[in-house]
C-alpha cells in the first residue's frame, strides 16, 4: 500500500503527463465537462498510457461535435480498466464510441465513487443505469443514516 505522499506524487505526475499529451493532441477548446467535472477527450485506445486512478467515460462524438455519454466508471488504474476487454466496449462501439474521456483523481476510492455517482445522476449514460449493478451511493448513505 502506498503512502499519501506517494499517491500525491503519482497523481501529480499523471496530471502532468496528461496535460502534455492533451496539449500535443487536442486544443483547449475540446475539453469536455460532464456534471461539472473536467474531462480530457482522447482516442479510445489511448487509455492504456495512463496507469493512474480516476474516472473514465466512453463517449460518442458526432461530426458536429455533439457528445453523448455512453458509459462511465472509476478505477484504480485506467490502463487496466478502460481497454478493449472492458465488458461494455463492444456495446459502446455499436453506439458510436469514438472518444475516451479521462478525469484523473488520485483520491480515495470513496471520493471517486461519489464523483461517479454525481456524474451518473446528472448525465444518465446510455449504457449505465447504476455502476457495476450496485445501488447508488446516495441511497446507501440514506439507509445508514436512518438506521443509526
Amino acid at each position: 500500500m502506498s503512502t499519501a505522499a506517494e499517491r500525491s506524487a503519482i497523481d501529480s505526475l499523471a496530471r502532468f503527463v496528461l496535460s502534455l499529451f492533451h496539449a500535443e493532441n487536442k486544443n483547449e477548446s475540446e475539453m469536455a465537462c460532464w456534471a461539472g467535472l473536467g474531462f480530457v477527450p482522447l482516442y479510445p485506445h489511448d487509455g492504456r498510457l495512463f496507469h493512474a486512478p480516476g474516472l473514465y467515460a466512453f463517449v460518442a462524438c458526432d461530426p458536429a461535435g455533439r457528445r453523448k455519454l455512453l458509459w462511465a466508471d472509476h478505477c484504480n488504474c485506467i490502463a487496466r480498466s478502460a481497454r478493449i476487454g472492458h465488458p461494455q466496449w463492444r456495446a459502446a462501439l455499436a453506439l458510436g464510441f469514438n472518444e475516451l474521456h479521462l478525469h484523473l483523481c488520485g483520491g480515495e476510492r470513496i471520493d471517486r465513487r461519489q464523483l461517479l455517482d454525481r456524474l451518473v445522476r446528472r448525465e444518465r449514460p446510455t449504457l449505465l443505469v447504476e455502476p457495476r449493478g450496485v445501488e447508488p451511493l446516495t441511497s446507501s448513505l440514506r439507509t445508514r443514516r436512518s438506521t443509526n
